[in-house]
């Protein structure tokens, strides 16, 4: 064999022995960066998180005894609010005009998803329980995040839906791990502690300790309120479920004074029977006050679903009212009412603040957005509770400009679907009858009906352009999605 033969021998040999990678270049996803968000409301503007529509079948949310939420607390002649709806707190002066706002929206970070509690030191910094972000966040006075403390768990310093805090005068921290039924304690620094565990605690929620020290929390299951020595010793529990003057139907809040204990019911269940309870500090039955109100009106010193309270030096009791909701096992809610509400200290309506849950620019339930020519954003938003539905307009910078709730006054949208804009028309499926699609032009003005599609579309849900300008439309009819398409 010649040399030269050996050597060309050599390199196939090696081609076939040592594995040869092969790269493929590819390109890198573009990252997407948040430039704005669109439906937040006025810094003012108190809200609460609402369920309306979702897929519960395979148990995505841990629902049972968790909501509403609504933290409160009054410290230095302040009222502090939590927002679950978007992730903020509220700083409110005692004739409830809103002094400051801060947090942001988001996951992380000191991020707020669900603020559920909410205490503050006597150094005015403020500690923040968040269920969905399953941490507790210390923030100075001026809202500035100094401290993040836990993650999704089963673990010391993990948490399964934290939904209570209290701080005590030494800087010990409490926390109701709700779905882990237990209660974390942590050092001022964030260190774990240790746990208090009982066997009638199932579902810790609201909590408060007391000028003793002594850490009083409510069970929204076992509808008890407990009372706890900073060891960790049970020194008194109260209440059953039912009815009754001593019983509670969903307790979620307790706030306690110098001589009574206030426990707000969301009274959720049988009976349904929201109120505030008020006894004393050895669980004797004192006072009731507040009754369930009715969706179309609730009148003043009545709720739908109050899910917080606090308690100012006079003795005034202030709760949040945060809607409609179906049960305690079902965290599916309507925002019908949003209401702050001031009783005096014999329980008597003294004042109250609404904010509005149909306000302009509030996005209730957004399903789908759309862009038109000049950048102005449409977006279809439903309320199926009440079988309401609307689209919104919004500039390019997210400020709101119209809202167009149906094609004439007695023909308002109702299970609104998508929004579509073209060249010089908005295409909206609007849930009225014998009018599946209708057509808008650009300033919101009704044009006409797409009747020809009528008897093939009767429920049209989400619509696409295809190239050649025809609409796609996918139907909702009895939850099966069928394609059609039509001329637009």
């Amino acid at each position: 064999m010649s040399l030269k033969k050996l050597f060309l021998v050599t390199i196939l040999l090696s081609l076939i022995l040592v594995p040869v990678k092969f790269t493929k270049t590819v390109a890198e996803e573009p990252k997407l960066t948040q430039v704005g968000v669109i439906g937040i409301m006025p810094e003012d503007y108190i809200g609460s998180f609402t369920l309306e529509w979702a897929n519960t079948v395979e148990g995505d949310f841990h629902s049972e005894y968790s909501f509403p939420m609504q933290g409160m607390k009054f410290k230095n002649g302040k009222l502090y609010v939590s927002d679950t709806a978007y992730g903020r707190i509220h700083i409110l002066d005692k004739e409830l005009n809103n002094l400051k706002t801060f947090g942001e929206l988001g996951y992380g970070n000191g991020k707020l998803q669900y603020p559920a509690d909410i205490d503050v030191d006597d150094n005015g910094n403020i500690y923040v329980a968040d269920f969905f972000n399953n941490y507790f966040v210390k923030f100075s006075p001026e809202g500035e995040p100094l401290l993040v403390v836990g993650t999704e768990g089963f673990e010391n310093g993990q948490f399964m839906g934290p939904s209570g805090i209290a701080v005590a005068k030494d800087g010990t921290i409490y926390v109701s791990d709700q779905l882990n039924k237990r209660i974390q304690v942590f050092d001022k620094d964030g260190n774990f502690v240790k746990l208090i565990t009982n066997d009638e605690l199932t579902n810790p929620e609201g909590m408060t300790v007391d000028k003793d020290g002594n850490l009083w929390v409510v069970d929204a299951k076992n509808c008890k309120v407990f009372e706890f020595d900073k060891d960790g010793n049970l020194l008194l529990s109260f209440g059953e479920q039912g009815g009754g003057d001593n019983q509670f139907v969903y307790p979620f809040d307790v706030v306690v004074t110098d001589d009574a204990v206030y426990v707000v019911d969301r009274g959720l269940g049988s009976p349904v029977n929201p109120s505030i309870k008020k006894f004393d500090k050895t669980g004797k039955f004192l006072l009731k006050f507040g009754e369930k109100g009715e969706r179309a009106k609730v009148k003043n010193g009545q709720f739908l679903t109050p899910a917080g309270i606090a308690v100012d030096n006079e003795g005034n009791v202030y709760t949040f009212d945060a809607g409609y909701f179906h049960g305690p096992g079902n965290p599916f809610g309507y925002p019908a009412v949003q209401r702050l509400t001031v009783f005096n200290p014999d329980g008597t309506f003294k004042a109250k603040k609404d904010y509005d849950p149909h306000a302009d620019g509030r996005l209730i339930n957004p399903i789908s957005v759309s862009i038109d020519k000049s950048g102005n954003i449409w977006v279809a938003s439903w309320a199926n509770f009440a079988d309401y539905g609307e689209v919104l307009v919004f500039n390019s910078e997210g400020k709101f400009l119209k809202k167009i709730t149906g094609i004439s006054e007695d023909k308002p949208f109702a299970a609104i679907g998508g929004v579509l804009c073209g060249k010089n028309e908005v295409y909206v499926a609007s849930g009225i009858e014998n009018a599946p699609i209708a057509v808008f032009d650009l300033q919101g003005k009704f044009k006409k009906i797409l009747d020809k599609c009528a008897d093939e579309i009767t429920s049209p849900y989400q619509m696409k352009f295809d190239r050649k300008g025809r609409i796609w439309v996918v139907s909702r009819d009895y939850m099966v999605y069928a394609v059609s398409k039509i001329d637009g």
